[in-house]
């Protein structure tokens, strides 16, 4: 292994270095840098030989294939660390020594450089600052707003490190920036390059590129990664020395952040970008298919710039093709793609049965998986003969009637006859794939004598939350486990090898599902799934629940169901002896790529809440605005803050006008100390304020989600809701484009909310958000106006 490493106190001394040249250092440089890369073999001085502009103009060693330098994202938390193992195993063994560098956070470090040892050819670097690169995952505004920071210092690095370290020494003709979960072939990604120095040389970026060139800025983005022809990697490393993130207007990720500034320099004529897309890259968002003998690539955006194709259908397409594509075929598409999604090769892999069983590469048996060892082994000393049987969970066929209720959204907006068809026929249709297919299903392990039943859940956060449920009779090694969608054999993941805690109770049930860290997820997707698993099962039975917010939400407002919970730590396996009810809600879009799951537990979830006994009289009612804007908010759909300022203005006169009791709350996650601090506002003053709300008004996000509190007790008296999102109009903003209408009806459909949505504005951006503040007027008065029973 070659561990290098760039320190702070270097790069501060590059920075100062690149101000002298440039000029004086205020009117050049960056804020101090956040982190460095850590370790002490490399040193830098201040002097001109640290400039990339008195460097080689050209590296040494471009000719007919061209030199790639390689980075990957890493991380040293399960089960990334196991990823990267896979991909040095698969990607590296061809790659000239010191050309692939993991760019790994300082989570588990020891375990990564022993891993390091192993594959000698590759350096690891680890980069203080981004411990946290993966929070975004979660959906809370801090943890969002830390991960996106996390993945802007290590971007940064990789350029800190190309232009410090390997232009010194060892250039290349091309740097390329890979996820954890992209493997690569480096000797097609070398011809690959190659053939696109033709088309885009010398300022180019290859990739799988979405977008096109309409609209100002031209609309470009990366999926997966990227990578940059070195003139290019030496141009943008200057220009991040010497600007901050915010004179960059970098305000957002590694992806889409990172191209957004980079096409706004481009667009103010301080950087030349040539953007060059490869049929040999295959990102999560593509498919490969035979048209004509050939291999044809089919994505996301090409999808949906041909026929309107939204992020879900895509993710129904994608699944119905990753179970009908020829393996055969498939093997012999990663054979010649340049870099592909790593699950690929379990799809190509399926119809080898020796193959099959392997699942992830897992780690030398020396610790590094950083487990403890339960008594697996002891239970099966004998383990070749420990066999497991998958079993399918149960599908039920989509029904739409679900979509008749009497609480139907309205949306609103001046130009309402263009925009009404489509608001309508997407709601439905979200509607109709979240909850049409009828209440989760319970699949159950039934008590047997001489067996034991276990349940596991793998991983921590993410839309694909990976878990496992079993049964082994312990006289034969033989058993059943719960296979399909982001259920696995646990063998995959060498439970025999993990923590092990036995539980005891007559029964239990066990729920996970995606983004299970994220405050609002939790929200309004988790409470309904538990309040189902609370409600169908004996009261005498025990939950399996990860730890996470959820802990503390059922802490806060209903600890009798939080003691009936045995909270599960990530990869810990529960046995036990009693039954085992598993809920899960299988459908197309329900696969280890998810990206809505199914609902279908409204019902539940509101008798759980109307049983919480915490009301208030109307006396005691208040309206509750969401107000969006920073520093409260950290990314996304930000209102302008003078617009907040009028927003807040015209609520206050519309409940004066219409004579209303309720006082006005503006409420942005904190709240007040008496000595004037503002801190986070704890879970419990969040439920009974929202709890209190006869009205909640406010843009999409955490915020709102926190209507499922507002009492739903009566189909007369809905809790009103006004949500700000994204219309019909055309925005500067790609994900405003790509989410129309999103919305939390959707998720809370069926119970008695009167929902009413204002369409952002057509000038809105994703830091600067403005709604038709004549429209709002005229809402608020149609609900204000109505009398109070």
């Amino acid at each position: 292994m070659m561990r290098s490493a760039l320190s702070s106190w270097p790069l501060l001394l590059a920075a100062a270095a690149l101000a002298t040249i440039g000029g004086p250092a205020a009117a050049s440089s960056p804020e101090p840098p956040l982190a460095g890369i850590r370790g002490a073999r490399r040193s830098l001085r201040s002097s001109a030989d640290d400039d990339p502009r008195v460097l080689a103009e050209a590296p040494a060693g471009s000719g007919n294939l061209p030199t790639v330098q390689v980075y990957v994202k890493a991380s040293g938390n399960s089960p990334w660390l196991e990823r990267s193992a896979r991909l040095m195993r698969e990607c590296t063994s061809t790659a000239p020594e010191g050309r692939v560098t993991f760019m790994f956070d300082n989570n588990n470090a020891e375990n990564v450089d022993r891993l390091g040892l192993e594959f000698p050819n590759v350096e690891i670097n680890h980069v203080d600052g981004t411990d946290n690169q993966g929070g975004y995952k979660t959906g809370d505004g801090q943890s969002t707003a830390e991960a996106t920071k996390a993945q802007r210092i290590k971007t940064r690095m990789v350029f800190m490190d190309y232009r410090f370290n390997k232009l010194r020494k060892n250039p290349a003709d091309f740097a390329c920036y890979l996820d954890d979960d992209m493997a690569f072939n480096y000797q097609n990604l070398q011809a690959d390059l190659a053939s696109k120095m033709k088309e885009c040389h010398p300022n180019c970026i290859v990739g799988e590129i979405f977008g096109n060139a309409e609209g100002h800025p031209w609309h470009y983005w990366t999926v997966g990664g990227w990578c940059m022809s070195h003139k290019l990697v030496r141009e943008i490393g200057e220009l991040l020395a010497k600007n901050s993130d915010e004179t960059l207007n970098w305000k957002g990720s590694d992806d889409g952040g990172f191209n957004a500034a980079l096409r706004y320099k481009a667009e103010a004529g301080e950087l030349t970008l040539s953007y060059a897309s490869s049929d040999r890259w295959f990102s999560e968002l593509s498919i490969a298919t035979l048209e004509d003998d050939k291999i044809t690539k089919r994505t996301f955006f090409s999808e949906r710039m041909e026929k309107g194709t939204n992020i879900g259908e895509f993710a129904q397409l994608r699944d119905k093709w990753s179970k009908e594509i020829d393996p055969g075929f498939l093997r012999e598409v990663i054979e010649r793609a340049a870099v592909y999604y790593v699950e690929l090769v379990d799809i190509a892999l399926r119809d080898v049965p020796a193959l099959q069983m392997q699942g992830e590469p897992q780690l030398a048996s020396d610790g590094l998986a950083d487990v403890s060892t339960s008594d697996g082994e002891a239970i099966f000393p004998n383990r070749a003969e420990l066999s497991l049987t998958p079993i399918r969970f149960q599908e039920n066929e989509e029904n739409p009637v679900v979509l008749q209720t009497f609480f139907r959204p309205t949306l609103h907006d001046k130009n309402i006859i263009e925009f009404e068809s489509d608001y309508r026929s997407r709601y439905e249709k979200w509607v109709l794939e979240m909850h049409g297919s009828g209440e989760p299903t319970l699949a159950t392990f039934h008590e047997k004598e001489g067996s034991d039943s276990y349940y596991a859940i793998w991983t921590k956060q993410g839309p694909s939350n990976l878990a496992s449920a079993w049964q082994v009779d312990g006289s034969t090694s033989q058993g059943d486990f719960l296979h399909g969608y982001s259920y696995e054999n646990p063998d995959e993941h060498d439970w025999l090898s993990a923590p092990l805690v036995e539980v005891d109770a007559p029964c239990f049930g066990a729920f996970t599902g995606w983004q299970p860290q994220s405050y609002g997820h939790v929200l309004d997707y988790h409470l309904s799934q538990v309040a189902f698993l609370a409600g169908r099962l004996s009261r005498e039975c025990r939950l399996l629940l990860l730890e996470g917010p959820l802990q503390d939400i059922l802490l806060a407002v209903d600890e009798e169901l939080y003691n009936r919970v045995l909270w599960l730590s990530p990869g810990t396996v529960a046995k036990m002896k009693g039954s085992l009810a598993v809920a899960f809600h299988p459908s197309s879009l329900n696969d280890r790529t998810a990206v809505v799951p199914k609902w279908g537990a409204n019902a539940y979830l509101q008798s759980w809440l109307n049983a919480i006994d915490y009301f208030v009289s109307d006396e005691e009612k208040v309206v509750v605005y969401h107000s969006r804007v920073v520093p409260q908010a950290k990314h996304g759909r930000i209102m302008d803050p003078e617009h907040n300022g009028h927003i807040i203005e015209i609520i206050r006169r519309s409940l004066e006008r219409n004579g209303r009791p309720e006082r006005l709350v503006v409420y942005d996650g904190t709240t007040l100390a008496d000595d004037g601090s503002t801190s986070s506002m704890p879970i419990l003053e969040q439920f009974k304020l929202f709890r209190s709300a006869s009205a909640l008004i406010g843009t999409h996000g955490t915020g709102l989600a926190n209507a499922v509190w507002m009492d739903v007790r009566s189909n007369e008296r809905p809790a009103k809701v006004v949500e700000f999102t994204p219309g019909g109009y055309q925005y500067s903003d790609d994900a405003y484009n790509f989410n129309r209408y999103r919305n939390y009806v959707q998720n809370y459909w069926g119970l008695p909310y009167d929902y009413h949505h204002i369409a952002f504005a057509p000038n809105s951006t994703d830091d600067r958000t403005f709604i038709d503040l004549e429209v709002l007027d005229v809402v608020l008065d149609g609900l204000f106006k109505q009398v109070v029973s």
